[in-house]
This record gives C-alpha cells, sequence and structure tokens, in this order.
C-alpha cells in the first residue's frame, strides 16, 4: 500500500524504453471519479517527483516514457497518465 487509498500492483517493463506503474485505487468506484478533477489533483506531484526524485534520474537520463495506471477496485481503468522527456525536462 502506498497509502491509505492506493495500492501499487505492480511496474511493468514495455519495449521501447515505457515503465508502466500499475495501481488500484481501494475504496473508488470509476463511475464516481471525475477524469478531470483526478488528472489535476494527480498531475503536480507526479511530474515533481519525476523531475526531482533520485530514484527517477536513471529514468530521465534515459529518456523512458513513464506511465501511471490506475483502476477501481473493481479493476475498472479510471485514468492512465503518460510522461514523456518533454513533461520531465
Amino acid at each position: 500500500m502506498l497509502d491509505s487509498e492506493t495500492r501499487i500492483e505492480g511496474i511493468e517493463v514495455k519495449d521501447p524504453n515505457t515503465l508502466i506503474y500499475h495501481y488500484t485505487l481501494i475504496h473508488i468506484e470509476k463511475k464516481n471519479v471525475d477524469t478531470n478533477q483526478f488528472h489535476r489533483m494527480l498531475w503536480p506531484g507526479i511530474i515533481s517527483n519525476i523531475k526531482t526524485s533520485i530514484e527517477m534520474k536513471k529514468l530521465r537520463e534515459n529518456n523512458t516514457l513513464i506511465e501511471y495506471s490506475y483502476v477501481d477496485k473493481s479493476n475498472q481503468p479510471i485514468y492512465t497518465f503518460h510522461i514523456g522527456p518533454k513533461e520531465y525536462e
């Protein structure tokens, strides 16, 4: 668990040069999510983490495409963030 709402299910490496983080929002149903608001709320923190995190340094150096994929408690897709070098440089 990352926090009381978010569970990381795993990390997938996808060619070419893509890393996908899979998350489940364990108390959320897709029908109750405003995806525009979801994006606005999470985007700044995601970008900040990628730009400043030491753990993300190698990904930045290799121009890796990073995806954060979120599903609801029933495994229904909610939103996937696609972050490339343009966003984190």
